[in-house]
């Protein structure tokens, strides 16, 4: 069940500037017809000559408007210079899609996605160009993920799509929503919208996502409701690229015998429960264990319920997840049976918090403070909480709908929870291990 977080397309927006990129440039030649309609157009707008780029625009377009496309063109000649291919991203026969640099834009990737008509393949159905800013502070380099993420959100829609795609994103959320009076309401104001034409306009697919993401958010504010372009029908959290150890970051031992772990997703996989049972063998000797999860977004119960059960001599209820009408779907509880040894119950753990822990993780903080079984040190959480499906809607959509509640009622979707000791989460570690020293 995926309980990832999604905040909203601007923070990931933000989230993608932030991380070290590290895959290498490759530049690659193809003889597929999109890759070599791609090369003649880079090819003759560096030529600076209007007769080749002509030559082009009456090739690959059904009737152009010569005139406005050579005006368009000299006028992008003189903001971007010459253009050079970084690598190409996405390539088939009918599509392309290539990571660009143009010379008089240094800070910049430029993103081409190019897609010929599958009846007249030798046709520009669309040609979308996208600038990228290079993120800031790390290798300013892009992963193939994070390109396809910004090439979908610039591709072209139709008003037949965009009816479509309202009714069938209004029918998720009436079907789905956790609370049924809520999702029939987002539902009614979908439609609403959509017939007053307020998204007839918005003729790139993520302008439109963006649109229903923020109106849906105004309406009843939840972290994990959001819709998105994915024309490859990805998992949505593929945008910041596969993780290293499954979000295992950091395992050592600190001054004074103290164990640190910082791991920044829940991740359901048999693998990354391996590493989490060896980095807790690790630290089996120590003193106390601090749990850093500072950035860590969220993911799925079954790590939740593997790491909680190292802590618990006896099993200890979990979470209660309720469906829309109130019935019990699952009860999750620690584990009778792990790989490794239990520390004691009175073994010292902290957890350290930020505004960026989210989903599963507050999952995991929340049931360790309830039963007292840590000192949460930091900033609130962000307070996501509603496990949610993603449900693909058409060839080009994606949304996300929570459908299950869990037993804290008491947590209010957007209210964070609040540690014990509330420091900013910068020098959370230096406060733990103080605080660590002092017991």
């Amino acid at each position: 069940m995926k309980t990832k977080l999604i905040i909203s397309i601007i923070a990931n927006l933000i989230l993608l500037y932030k991380y070290s990129f590290s895959q290498p440039v490759s530049l690659i030649s193809s003889n597929t017809k999109a890759f070599q309609c791609a090369t003649n157009y880079i090819e003759s707008f560096n030529n600076k000559n209007n007769e080749k780029l002509s030559i082009f625009l009456n090739s690959y377009y059904e009737s152009p408007d010569l005139g406005r496309r050579l005006k368009l063109e000299n006028s992008l000649r003189k903001s971007w210079g010459k253009l050079k291919q970084n690598r190409v991203i996405y390539d088939t026969e009918n599509e392309v899609i290539l990571l660009l640099q143009a010379s008089k834009m240094p800070q910049s990737y430029l993103l081409f996605n190019i897609k010929l008509n599958d009846k007249t393949p030798d046709k520009i159905e669309f040609f979308t160009r996208t600038g990228i800013p290079k993120p800031e502070g790390s290798t300013p380099l892009l992963t193939d993920e994070q390109a396809m993420y910004f090439a979908d959100r610039s591709v072209p829609v139709e008003e037949r799509i965009i009816q479509q795609t309202v009714h069938e994103t209004a029918n998720a959320f009436d079907t789905y929503y956790y609370m049924p009076k809520i999702g029939k309401r987002i539902s009614a104001m979908l439609i609403e919208n959509l017939n007053s034409r307020k998204y007839i306009q918005l003729t790139k697919a993520g302008r439109l996502a963006d649109s229903i993401t923020e109106d849906v958010h105004k309406l009843y504010f939840d972290s994990h409701s959001w819709i998105e372009a994915n024309r490859r029908l990805l998992p949505y959290d593929s945008v910041a690229g596969p993780s290293q150890n499954y979000g295992f970051e950091s395992v050592k031992i600190l001054m004074g015998n103290i164990g640190y772990i910082k791991f920044n997703e829940f991740s359901p996989l048999k693998e990354a429960q391996e590493i989490a049972s060896r980095a807790l063998d690790t630290l089996s000797d120590c003193k106390s264990l601090i749990f850093d999860l500072r950035d860590n977004y969220g993911g799925y119960p079954e790590m939740t319920q593997f790491l909680s059960s190292y802590f618990f001599s006896i099993p200890i209820k979990i979470n209660t997840l309720y469906d829309r009408n109130g019935k019990i779907v699952n009860e999750i509880w620690t584990l009778d049976s792990i790989p490794g040894k239990r520390f004691s119950d009175s073994f010292p753990v902290i957890i350290l918090t930020s505004e960026q822990t989210a989903s599963a993780a507050e999952g995991f903080v929340n049931f360790f403070m309830k039963t007292k079984r840590a000192i949460i040190i930091g900033e609130p959480t962000n307070g996501a909480y509603h496990p949610a499906k993603e449900i693909v809607i058409n060839s080009l959509f994606i949304v996300s709908v929570p459908f299950l509640r869990g037993v804290a009622i008491d947590l209010r979707e957007g209210d964070g929870i609040p540690p014990d000791i509330a420091v900013s989460s910068e020098i959370a570690l230096e406060k733990a291990l103080e605080y660590l020293r002092n017991q």
